[in-house]
């Protein structure tokens, strides 16, 4: 091993036709002042080939580290507050006074982006490799982008609704502040997808050789093709099921609590799964990143626990209610029960895939 120098870096998959998985190279020789390496199996028995590896600089400790972290647990909080001043007036005042949907909207968006950044920071806090190697796939860019969209949509929302109804003086303060307190931690969301734009680095391009040689943008349907994506593509369409059928029919004058948990689950992990589902799709490295690291096992687990509490909890309710809406409800239940044991598969699975790094 004379000169070869041992690295643990965790680089994704190589981005020059080998398709192998660089995190298994360890061994790695530089070559010259630039950032090119010769790339060795571990156990050094032959050369695979050149390497540039600039782009991705490993999975180390940094500043990088810290500062995603503390931009996570920022936006927790805020998300804490957003759901903490909602939740008590929405469940406790709400179908006294007036009716609007604007508060649910808000509620919905503020439970989902607090529970999927938890899962986040959590999966960082475990395992501290894990913000470092997120942080250059694809999906840290469309989470983010995401939760600014529909968060900053949620608050401006609540906003307007708030200032164009009569409320009691202290819900109407309330409300303002969560939907100030929710554009704010919509400005964090945006300044992370933009940070997250500039981390991620992995461009997968396809060259066609005709008259003209062009490089196209890859979509891996191949990950539609793999046990992982197809558990995310049927936990999706199952999620937007539940979601479309407690929606559609959900009055939170005559719904319990049962009912709200149930719709504010469902719509949190129809959102995730998405972020995950479609950041796969769009970049060849990613699903191989993530599936390396923490963050799915953890995602799945939650998600599982939740979902299958959730479904338990309106099944319960169902059962013991005379309703119009029991039939569609217990559909909805029965659904999210099949969902969350999609989702004890799919934390299975990532358990078995993650390396621990």
């Amino acid at each position: 091993m004379k000169n070869w120098e041992k690295r643990h870096y965790w680089l994704g998959t190589c981005s020059q036709g080998c398709s192998k998985d660089i995190f298994t190279f360890t061994y790695a020789r530089r070559l010259g002042h630039g950032e090119v390496y010769l790339i060795r199996q571990s156990d050094g028995a032959r050369l695979l080939h050149r390497c540039d590896i600039s782009r991705y600089k490993g999975a180390e400790r940094s500043d990088i580290y810290f500062h995603w972290t503390v931009t996570k647990e920022v936006q927790g909080i805020l998300g804490i507050v957003c759901v903490g001043i909602i939740s008590y007036y929405y469940t406790n005042f709400y179908n006294v006074n007036v009716y609007f949907t604007g508060d649910l909207f808000f509620f919905l968006m503020a439970t989902t982006f607090m529970i999927c950044t938890f899962c986040l920071l959590l999966s960082c806090i475990v395992s501290w490799s894990t913000g470092g190697l997120i942080s250059k796939t694809m999906f840290e860019l469309i989470y983010h982008a995401v939760a600014t969209i529909l968060l900053l949509a949620a608050s401006v929302n609540l906003l307007i609704k708030v200032n164009n109804h009569v409320l009691k003086k202290n819900m109407f303060d309330a409300y303002m502040a969560a939907s100030i307190i929710g554009i704010v931690n919509s400005i964090l969301y945006l300044l992370s997808a933009i940070f997250a734009q500039r981390q991620y680095r992995v461009t997968i391009t396809r060259t066609v050789t005709t008259s003209n040689t062009t490089s196209t943008l890859v979509l891996n349907t191949g990950y539609l093709k793999t046990v992982p994506g197809l558990l995310k593509l049927a936990q999706l369409i199952l999620g937007a099921v539940c979601v479309g059928l407690v929606a559609w029919y959900y009055n939170n004058r005559y719904d319990y609590t049962p009912t709200l948990f149930f719709l504010l689950m469902a719509t949190t992990f129809l959102i995730g799964t998405f972020c995950l589902l479609v950041s796969c799709l769009f970049s060849l490295s990613t699903g191989g990143i993530i599936s390396k690291t923490i963050y799915e096992l953890i995602y799945h687990s939650i998600g599982a626990i939740l979902l299958i509490a959730a479904s338990a909890t309106l099944l319960i309710h169902v059962n013991k209610q005379n309703s119009y809406y029991n039939e569609k409800y217990m559909i909805a239940a029965i659904i999210g029960l099949i969902n969350g044991i999609l989702y004890v598969v799919s934390a299975v699975l990532a358990r078995r895939s993650y390396r621990g790094i």
